[in-house]
């Protein structure tokens, strides 16, 4: 078999759909849209790096358990993702340094292998 490695443009998440993902993985958790439209760009929409911000937050006991539900602390600003990279790149598939392409944030592009 054969692979060929390219590039696939995925959109990052909206900040509505972020709220359902912050939801789903911190249940009771409501965040404003103004705090959604600072997380999907600080995270590039990236769903992992969203995620991210929020582990950040929970072991920094600033996101935790209230009741049943969980809470942000009021905070000013949160957090830029402490996974991204800060000198600008990604790992592909093979685990080669490549640039980050550019675009409106993190996680705009992808890297992916095909395997035919």
């Amino acid at each position: 078999s054969s692979s060929v490695v390219g590039h696939l443009d995925l959109p990052g998440l909206s900040p509505d759909e972020l709220g359902r993902l912050c939801e789903q993985a911190y249940p009771g958790l409501r965040l404003s849209f103004g705090r959604l439209e600072e997380l999907a760009s600080r995270s590039g929409g990236n769903p992992a790096f969203a995620l991210s911000v929020l582990k950040a937050l929970e072991n920094d006991q600033l996101l935790r358990r209230d009741g049943g539900d969980w809470a942000l602390e009021a905070i000013e600003d949160l957090p830029a993702p402490p996974d991204a990279d800060p000198v600008g790149m990604v790992r592909d598939a093979d685990r080669q340094r490549v640039p980050r392409p550019p675009g409106r944030g993190l996680g705009r592009r992808h890297l992916v292998r095909i395997v035919a």
